[in-house]
């Protein structure tokens, strides 16, 4: 098959939201609109009209059936027409949920279907879905993730039938600002998420719990919405933080605040990339970690630019929690390499990557990380 020049794109996703994927899908769509590509968004769930893929532009959804299974095929045949259509160089599809359905519908009627892996594959949730619905996705192209780590892993497990190629996360634009010396800044140790199991707020909750008297005169404020949101208030007031811990439920300034605040804390158990990462790390803050799969490691390195503990001890956080609050000069060490390592996830240089790939050869296997 000859290489292929892309000048138009058939983005999927299986829903719009607030979500990082979503996020990340919405900045691929301006960096590809910039570079000259037009692109196309689809939906195959039309139940959320406010996400950050309606605001980058106009979208289309598929309209849900009487039945699940009516559902599906209406979706397999959506795609599979708009594949076929002609009019587009490549289907690119975003996260399990689409993969497993764009690939074979648009197997051999699209020039290129690339499918993009968001999340930590291996996970015991993901374990029967990968069983049932895995061998779909192996029709795609290529697989894009996020880290080396996972590239190597998938290739590895997954036996991938063509090439497993890794690109980052584009770093939002609207992050980069000016930057707040770090001694001008907030007493805050800021964290930020959905309120579920996976990011491990409780853990943070009981490392300012065991770090005790290292953090007077420091505030933690963790933002974010989501299903433990109760459990995490009364764990927060039963550990005695509740004039220490805020929760905010909602802010579409968090970039403004990380701008604000000097520590930023992931203490999630496992993560796909970790966007929240690099803003921080953009917005100049000292950064702590919990070394999870995938996305931490790949972007961290442990004393340079950032901090990495073990993940799900709460100990570790407490004590990198008083080092960092502890050391003026630590923090602006930390931030000061971030900032400048950080530019690895800039658009220019993910815009660079993704149009490579949009106009390399489909056939190709292989690995590249």
């Amino acid at each position: 098959m000859t290489a292929v020049t892309v000048r138009r794109v058939l983005l999927v996703a299986p829903k719009d939201s607030d979500n990082g994927a979503q996020r990340s899908l919405a900045v691929l769509r301006s960096m590809l609109t910039t570079a000259g590509v037009e692109t196309d968004v689809l939906l195959l769930d039309p139940s959320r009209t406010d996400g950050f893929l309606h605001r980058s532009g106009p979208v289309v959804s598929v309209e849900p059936a009487r039945t699940v299974a009516g559902t599906r095929w209406r979706q397999v045949r959506t795609v599979r027409r708009l594949a076929a259509s002609g009019r587009y160089g490549a289907v690119v599809s975003f996260l399990h949920r689409a993969n497993w359905l764009v690939a074979p519908a648009a197997w051999r009627t699209s020039p290129l279907v690339v499918i993009a892996e968001r999340n930590a594959p291996f996970t015991a949730q993901r374990r029967r879905w990968n069983r049932t619905h895995l061998p779909w996705c192996r029709l795609a192209d290529v697989a894009v993730v996020q880290t080396a780590d996972l590239a190597a892993e998938i290739a590895g497990r997954w036996s991938w039938p063509r090439r497993v190629v890794v690109i980052p996360n584009a770093l939002d634009a609207m992050v980069a600002a000016d930057h707040v010396p770090m001694a001008d800044r907030d007493r805050v140790v800021l964290a930020a998420g959905r309120l579920h199991a996976d990011k491990g707020f409780d853990v943070l909750l009981d490392a300012v719990a065991a770090a005790g008297e290292a953090l007077a005169g420091w505030q933690v404020q963790i933002v974010g919405s989501g299903p433990e949101a109760e459990a995490l208030t009364a764990r927060r007031d039963r550990l005695g933080l509740t004039d220490r811990v805020e929760f905010v439920a909602h802010d579409t300034e968090l970039h403004a605040r990380m701008r604000r605040s000097s520590v930023f804390v992931l203490s999630s158990r496992s993560e796909g990339f970790a966007n929240v990462v690099i803003e921080a790390m953009a917005s100049g803050c000292a950064v702590i970690a919990a070394d999870c799969a995938y996305g931490p490691r790949s972007i961290l390195t442990d004393g340079t630019n950032g901090v990495l503990v073990p993940v799900d001890d709460p100990e570790a956080l407490a004590v990198a929690l008083a080092t960092l609050t502890g050391d003026a000069g630590l923090r602006a060490r930390l931030a000061a390499s971030a900032v400048v390592d950080v530019r690895a996830y800039d658009v220019d240089h993910v815009s660079r990557l993704w149009l490579e790939l949009l106009d390399a050869e489909p056939g190709a296997i292989g690995v590249d990380a």
